[in-house]
């Protein structure tokens, strides 16, 4: 074996060598740089490791505590999960710093229980109940579908319309104007247009309904960035055209009409567009993630979001999916009464692009009609009626006060609704899976999602520590025996070193803490202080030192 360069052969005594102390005394970065790349990556393998096996564990099924049929044992199988939620609900909002908090359940397609918890405003201690009124977010692109399906059936509008031909003249003009010299706008359908495949940009704040009739939307906000079907591209000013669209074939405010066509035939009399004086008394109000109070009536765009509802109207919504798939079915009963025909229903709901982006494909694997859409392969029931595999439906809003969220199961006629008044809301999503491990059903994307993230960033913040752990230790043990290499070697390596603990020190907290603290604003904490340690202890390694001789 080559020996290393000015170092004696060892003999017996003086095995293991003493290596020589470099000059200056400086301990050499380039060997320890090595060292922590190859230990850093063994302990992220590992941790790699350890989250697939948690994510593994979050998508078993639970426990069924539910018959398939409704029975005898019904009412006490519900009260056990009613009596779950009444002990887990309190101890997240107080854990978490979330005001309130409403919940509803449908079991075989009728709404079973509702119930709050928390404040709906903490200055006035008003608590919450199932008829305190949220703002629902983007739960408002699903209404959007639903009323433009409505119109389809009444033949004012069909999916493969071209959109700009139901559009007013002068933003048809915008429309084609954003379109020049790239993807064109005339290509854009109807149905394209609602199921964010036809390249919209996302463009979040773009503007209302009134910023689009009047030519206030930014132009880039209506510049499509892909063609039809390309990928995946979740946009709020599509659903505020779509919004203005129904207008236009309707001659009446896009409120009215989905009032009218949709919210009030399903028994949704609390719901609606727009921050209605009706719903004041009973409005929560909405909390940044810092806690600072949101007026209930700030303005949303209609169409994306600004859609107010309650868990007991968001409970009847959840059962009309069930009522319409049964509708739609071959023995379905001819007087079962639907808002939608059984082809728009099916429209609706059939998937047409596969999720992207780092953020909704946490939501499920497809979006079809404004809706997420999962294949629950594997669910006990097998296939529906059409011969495909379960679907969940779901979709979920997130605004600046405000995190909300719905799951169904239209097949089974099985939901969940979940309001809530604060932007640190994440943590509750967990409920979900204390519903679906009651119903046993293998668990939809978004519970999956969540707990991988979860197990991700305890996995992130103990490979951190354990890598500052282990830096540390290896300077503890290069001061009292150095490397001693060419000096020029030695500065690289610090360099990089240090360069390395301010990289991490700036991407986690400049970037990524905002976004993991979304999530997991107390286990946020982990990675935080890992990530910190091992950037303070990469830097502090580094510097000058002096060796007594």
């Amino acid at each position: 074996m080559a020996q290393a360069r000015n170092v004696a052969t060892p003999t017996g005594s003086e095995y293991p060598p003493r290596l020589p102390r470099r000059p200056g005394g400086r301990f050499t970065a380039g060997a320890m740089f090595r060292s922590v790349t190859l230990l850093s990556a063994a302990l992220l393998a590992v941790a790699m490791v350890s989250v697939a096996g948690f994510g593994l564990v979050g998508c078993a099924a639970g426990k069924g505590e539910f018959e398939s049929e409704p029975g005898s044992q019904r009412s006490a199988e519900l009260e056990a999960l009613i009596a779950q939620f009444d002990r887990e609900v309190p101890r997240l909002l107080d854990r978490y710093d979330i005001p309130g908090a409403a919940v509803a359940l449908v079991r075989h397609g009728e709404p079973v229980w509702s119930g709050g918890y928390g404040y709906a405003d903490l200055d006035a201690r008003e608590p919450v109940d199932s008829e305190t009124v949220f703002e629902a977010g983007s739960i408002a692109k699903s209404i959007t579908a639903w009323t433009v399906l409505r119109l389809v059936d009444q033949g004012k509008l069909a999916l493969d319309d071209a959109v700009i031909t139901h559009l007013p003249d002068s933003v048809a003009e915008r429309f084609r104007a954003a379109g020049a010299g790239g993807v064109p706008a005339e290509t854009l359908t109807v149905g394209e247009l609602i199921s964010n495949s036809g390249g919209m940009p996302f463009a979040l704040g773009a503007g209302d309904l009134e910023d689009l009739r009047e030519g206030r939307m930014d132009i880039e906000h209506l510049r499509r960035r892909a063609p039809s079907g390309e990928r995946f591209e979740y946009s709020n000013p599509a659903f505020v055209m779509a919004a203005l669209m129904v207008e236009r074939v309707s001659d009446a405010p896009f409120a009215e009409v989905a009032q009218r066509e949709v919210l009030d035939p399903l028994g949704m009399q609390n719901s609606g567009f727009g921050a209605q004086p009706r719903f004041a008394e009973s409005a929560a109000t909405g909390h940044t993630f810092d806690g600072t109070p949101v007026r209930w009536d700030n303005r949303g765009p209609p169409g994306a979001g600004g859609f107010y509802s309650t868990a007991t109207d968001l409970a009847r919504f959840l059962a009309a999916y069930h009522a319409h798939h049964g509708a739609a079915t071959p023995d379905a009963r001819p007087d079962t009464e639907t808002v939608l025909s059984a082809s728009a229903f099916r429209a609706m709901l059939d998937p047409v692009i596969r999720v992207g982006g780092a953020y909704h494909t946490l939501m499920a694997e497809y979006y079809a009609l404004g809706h997420f859409v999962d294949f629950l392969e594997g669910y006990p029931l097998g296939e529906d009626s059409s011969g495909l595999p379960v679907k969940g439906v779901t979709h979920g809003g997130e605004s600046t006060g405000w995190l909300t969220a719905y799951y169904t199961i239209p097949q089974t006629g099985d939901g969940f609704v979940l309001l809530t008044n604060s932007r640190r809301s994440w943590p509750l999503m967990r409920l979900a899976r204390t519903w679906v491990d009651a119903l046993a059903i293998p668990h939809p994307t978004m519970v999956q999602s969540y707990y991988r993230l979860r197990a991700a960033v305890i996995g992130f913040g103990a490979v951190t520590a354990i890598a500052a752990a282990g830096v540390l230790l290896m300077v503890l043990r290069r001061r009292k025996r150095p490397w001693a290499p060419t000096r020029l070697r030695a500065r690289i390596g610090a360099a990089a070193l240090v360069a390395t603990g301010a990289a991490l020190l700036v991407g986690w907290w400049a970037i990524a803490h905002g976004v993991v603290s979304m999530f997991f604003p107390v286990l946020v904490a982990l990675p935080a202080a890992g990530v910190t340690l091992l950037a303070l202890v990469l830097v502090a390694a580094n510097l000058p030192l002096t060796v007594r001789r």
